[in-house]
């Protein structure tokens, strides 16, 4: 659907979450009745993007439903990263003992699955007090409001990523994500450095998990200078976000 300026944040609220918990429930069945890989990753992908939607309209959301949401897409997103990542070392090293070993989880996954419930944010139960004028002020207020702060947390960051250690560097491919799912929302004309990082960390990253189970993995030395040359294009970008 065509966003435009007059959408309010009521009204974006509920589409997005709307149309999020229509994508979740077709990958959680994916999950359910396919051994496909791409399920479970599909899946975890929807359940950030849509904690991503709640975090946007948090301050017009009642604390204690806000609260509850999230923790049960958490609890969801961390339950199907045990399939995620079983299926990932599986095709990566492709022995028949992990493969049965992501069999097993994959079991174990479908039994224990419940899809998270989520709000429709019909009425006005939903709504914390006193946001009546928020609620019905343009969207972009909130979402201008929730780039502006992953992008400032972002320039925080050091800009120098070769040295940056890997728990500082894996927290940073997380609000990349986040400013990619915002961009997926409000802004889908990101510049090509975010993509371009985003891949570039999901390889070291890769590495990263490779060498934790004692497996070769390549020099990380090219990978992180391309990552540093996309991280300092993106770092001078200006903001591409539209603003109220």
């Amino acid at each position: 659907m065509a966003k435009t300026r007059r959408d309010t944040a009521k009204q974006t609220l509920r589409r997005l979450m709307r149309d999020g918990a229509a994508d979740l429930a077709r990958h959680l069945h994916g999950v359910m009745t396919s051994d496909d890989p791409a399920g479970p990753h599909k899946a975890r992908v929807t359940l950030r993007r849509l904690r991503v939607v709640l975090a946007v309209f948090k301050p017009l959301i009642a604390r204690k439903l806000y609260a509850r949401q999230q923790s049960t897409l958490r609890a969801t997103f961390r339950l199907l990263g045990t399939l995620r990542d079983a299926d990932v070392l599986a095709l990566a090293l492709n022995t028949p003992e992990l493969h049965a070993a992501a069999a097993t989880t994959r079991a174990q996954v479908r039994a224990t699955l419940t899809p998270p419930h989520l709000h429709r944010f019909k009425g006005h139960a939903w709504a914390r007090r006193h946001t009546r004028k928020t609620r019905n002020a343009p969207d972009l207020r909130l979402a201008a409001a929730a780039f502006d702060r992953v992008w400032q947390a972002l320039q925080s960051g050091s800009p120098d990523l070769i040295h940056l250690p890997p728990e500082p560097r894996h927290e940073l491919r997380k609000s990349l994500k986040t400013l990619r799912y915002l961009g997926d929302a409000f802004a889908p004309f990101a510049p090509d450095a975010l993509k371009a990082l985003q891949e570039d960390l999901g390889t070291l990253n890769d590495h990263a998990t490779a060498r934790s189970h004692g497996l070769p993995a390549p020099d990380d030395a090219p990978f992180l200078a391309t990552a540093q040359t996309h991280w300092t294009t993106l770092r001078a970008s200006p903001p591409w976000w539209p603003t109220p």
